[in-house]
């Protein structure tokens, strides 16, 4: 029996869409019913060991969810970027990056670099260098606290991230105050914390909030450093130092190239006025040479 022409090309075409149909529906079925496609690792990196196993566990978790009802996180072309990004930054908040790739099939890697703190603050907080302010679960108590009477934040986006950012000091601001207080640890007393407070002042404590160093927060620290200096190196401030070192209570900057002291028998108590004190016992002029 001869086929005809046209009935010959119309069994091609149906066979031509059944093997379309067996290889849509094979690739479905194979995606979406078999592991062949499955995520069985998160390889995260740049993070601690204990939080690294926290995300990797809590991935595990969010991977059981679905996007648009149909779609599974546990497979390897539709996983939730949106969905890892979160739940990385709930478990490590001091992220600063994240770069989310698959490798090969059953894997997804997830590359971290981490917001590195200048200053603590109150809340377990810390703030960068840059101004931006987060969260975040580690130890930084080597960092000094820092605090401010009054500022203004805002809201800024960092490779993707949404940050807080502090509006009211940039960031040569914060650094300068870094520098400064790094050279008042080295030299003077080790500085536990710092006030900018709302008279202007920058005040630097030490541990016992005993001792401090107060100057301007218009003042050019490179200049307020140097006077500072000079005037530690000068009797008889420099030998009232060297003998009656845990009796100091203050060394005041804010005057030009003049330094005011204080010293006293009993541990210094916060005055209820963080401006211009009333009684300073003693002062020096300093020549303002430059010393780093």
């Amino acid at each position: 029996m001869k086929i005809k022409r046209r009935t010959l090309e119309l069994l091609k075409i149906s066979a031509i869409v059944l093997g379309a149909c067996v290889i849509l529906f094979g690739g479905v079925y194979g995606y979406f019913k078999t592991s062949v496609f499955s995520i069985t690792a998160y390889d995260v990196r740049g993070l601690d060991d204990e939080t690294r196993l926290l995300v990797e566990s809590h991935l595990r978790n969010e991977s059981q969810g679905k996007s648009l009802w149909i779609f599974p996180h546990s497979k390897i072309f539709t996983y939730s970027g949106s969905a890892i990004t979160r739940v990385v930054r709930e478990d490590a908040p001091d992220v600063a990056s994240i770069e989310i790739h698959p490798v090969g099939l059953h894997t997804v890697r997830i590359t971290m670099t981490l917001l590195k703190p200048l200053f603590s603050m109150e809340g377990g907080k810390a703030i960068t260098e840059d101004g931006i302010i987060f969260s975040t679960k580690k130890d930084i108590s080597m960092h000094p606290l820092i605090t401010f009477s009054t500022s203004t934040t805002g809201i800024v986006k960092q490779d993707g991230l949404p940050f807080t950012v502090l509006r009211s000091f940039d960031a040569a601001f914060l650094q300068n105050i870094f520098n400064f207080s790094e050279k008042v640890s080295n030299v003077i007393f080790p500085v536990r914390s710092i006030m900018i407070t709302e008279e202007g002042d920058m005040i630097f404590f030490d541990e016992n909030n005993a001792r401090k160093v107060i100057l301007l927060t218009s003042s050019d620290t490179k200049k307020a450093w140097s006077t500072l200096v000079s005037a530690i190196d000068t009797d008889p401030l420099k030998t009232r130092l060297k003998q009656e070192e845990d009796k100091l209570l203050y060394l005041d900057v804010r005057y030009g190239n003049k330094v005011f002291y204080r010293f006293g028998d009993t541990a210094f108590q916060n005055s209820t006025s963080t401006g211009i004190m009333d009684n300073h016992d003693s002062s020096l002029s300093a020549s303002t040479t430059p010393s780093n």
